[in-house]
């Protein structure tokens, strides 16, 4: 869960010709963390204002792991948000609670790349 946006670099050469928008969630990559929630549901309303604010028509959700759960979390608050789905690797059980051991863990880590460092260049 302590992925961010450069991860989907790679794919970005295979989809010439389509409008990319690959943000960061709060509190990861370039993002600014904040002091609110970090769960699937408060990252689906920040994906929904997001989609809001750049005014897209029913774009299409592509996310992977903690972002299919993000995607699935979104089109079930927003269900006429989304114009199709792309799941990789998540579940249908987005959300876990805050004292699982997985969640202590992942929060404990940080993101060892600065958000200005030069690799975000790339």
């Amino acid at each position: 869960f302590t992925d961010t946006s450069r991860s989907f670099s790679l794919l970005v050469p295979f989809l010439e010709g389509r409008r990319l928008i690959i943000p960061d969630l709060r509190g990861h990559g370039a993002s600014q963390a904040g002091t609110s929630r970090f769960g699937p549901a408060d990252f689906a309303d920040d994906l929904a204002a997001l989609i809001a604010r750049l005014q897209l028509v029913r774009p299409v959700l592509v996310g992977h792991s903690l972002g299919s759960m993000i995607a699935i979390e979104t089109v079930s608050r927003h269900p006429a948000l989304a114009g199709g789905l792309v799941l990789l690797a998540g579940t249908l059980q987005p959300e876990i609670p805050d004292a699982h051991p997985m969640v202590v863990g992942v929060q404990s880590l940080r993101d060892p790349i600065s958000p200005t460092d030069p690799f975000y260049a790339y």
